[in-house]
């Protein structure tokens, strides 16, 4: 029998610690921004053509923008707040607590929220600074002339990061869409996605289907085409390699293209390609383009609302959602697979990915039932015949 080993702190002794050390670090955060106000009222940063304090701390410490125009801020207000600067060195406020306070205590109650701020949360001290603080026409004007939102290719990472600023009430709005379509998906009975996947990959799935949503309807459908530039081997064969050099060791899998994108996998290629407009473009040996097919579906309309009609719903076993749904082909049409309705079968976005990123499978008749099995053959389950 193997002697069990005691632990060499305690859960007392660590807390004690951690409280010890936190207590310290706030002590030295509230001595760095006296200093930091002091250098600001005195305008050294100057000196180093930063145009403000914000910008010297970015240039002198290396913290991000965001952080040292707060530091800047905080310190300079607590220049005015006594109190709660002190409550601040001696631990009773945390730095998050102190910030926000700072945005709204006044000298007359400063006294007041140094006693009584740290038994509020930071979030509570978020509302009732949004409160406290009245805002001008001319603040609104000049928070709507700010509004921005970038996006961008991150090449290294296959992502597109997007990040902007919104005015409160524009916010409003598109946090109650974001959330409110989040919470259709927590409604819907689709339990593999509920208690799986964060609240926060829920949100990015919103934000693609209100996006979705705005294309679709969209009178234009070259304006509201994605366009993918496609390997043709990616289709009919996804597992194949092609290397650049002649060193087989490093092989290159084929895949797309998105036009002025990043590229993508085979097997996005072959999701994208289930239920899409395409038109093949013919290049020669150069790279130019010299022949032009006729733009089709790979499902043709009628025959996307007969599967509708017949499917209702997700296929997969236990999957309840309606919206969104894809037509997958059970065999690919890049492989032969025949575009009818015994090879096509409705899929929830995260199913659908699920069948070719995350390298399920699914076979069977759609007319009648369909197996699904996990990436190493073993079944999962068998779905439900469609309603008749």
């Amino acid at each position: 029998m193997v002697a069990a080993t005691t632990p060499a702190h305690t859960a007392e002794m660590l807390t004690a610690e951690i409280r010890s050390m936190h207590d310290a670090m706030l002590a030295c955060q509230a001595a760095m921004l006296t200093v930091i106000a002091e250098y600001d009222e005195a305008g050294y940063y100057e000196a180093d053509g930063a145009h403000c304090m914000g910008d010297w701390l970015t240039l002198t410490l290396g913290v991000t923008g965001s952080t040292a125009r707060d530091w800047a801020r905080t310190a300079k207000c607590l220049t005015d707040l006594p109190a709660v600067a002190e409550a601040f060195a001696e631990g009773d406020l945390s730095y998050d607590q102190t910030r926000v306070l700072a945005r709204f205590v006044t000298a007359d109650d400063d006294a007041d929220w140094a006693a009584a701020g740290g038994r509020h949360s930071v979030d509570d001290l978020n509302r009732i600074a949004r409160k406290a603080r009245p805002v001008t026409a001319e603040e609104s004007q000049d928070a709507h002339a700010k509004r921005r939102l970038d996006f961008c290719w991150n090449h290294d990472t296959g992502m597109v990061d997007v990040k902007g600023h919104i005015p409160e009430d524009d916010g409003q709005t598109v946090c109650a869409a974001l959330e409110r379509t989040v919470d259709g998906y927590l409604r819907a009975r689709d339990r593999t996605r509920e208690g799986r996947e964060p609240y926060a990959a829920l949100l990015a799935d919103a934000l693609v289907e209100l996006a979705g949503l705005k294309l679709g309807a969209d009178p234009d459908p070259d304006r509201a085409t994605l366009i993918v530039a496609v390997d043709a081997q990616a289709l009919t064969n996804p597992d194949s390699t092609v290397s650049d050099t002649d060193d087989a060791s490093e092989p290159a899998r084929r895949g797309g293209w998105i036009q002025g994108g990043p590229a993508i996998s085979a097997e996005t290629v072959r999701r994208l390609g289930c239920d899409c407009r395409y038109q093949t473009v013919t290049f020669d040996e150069y790279g130019i383009a010299i022949g032009l097919g006729r733009t089709q579906r790979s499902v043709p309309s009628p025959l996307s609302r007969t599967i509708a009609l017949r499917d209702v719903t997700c296929r997969w076993p236990g999957c309840d959602r309606t919206r969104r749904l894809r037509i997958h082909h059970i065999i690919h049409w890049a492989n032969g697979g025949r575009t009818d309705t015994d090879n096509l079968c409705s899929l929830c976005p995260a199913h659908h990915r699920l069948l070719h990123e995350g390298h399920y499978h699914i076979t069977g008749n759609a007319n009648t039932t369909l197996t699904f099995k996990r990436p190493d053959t073993t079944p999962i389950a068998t779905s439900r015949p469609p309603p008749r």
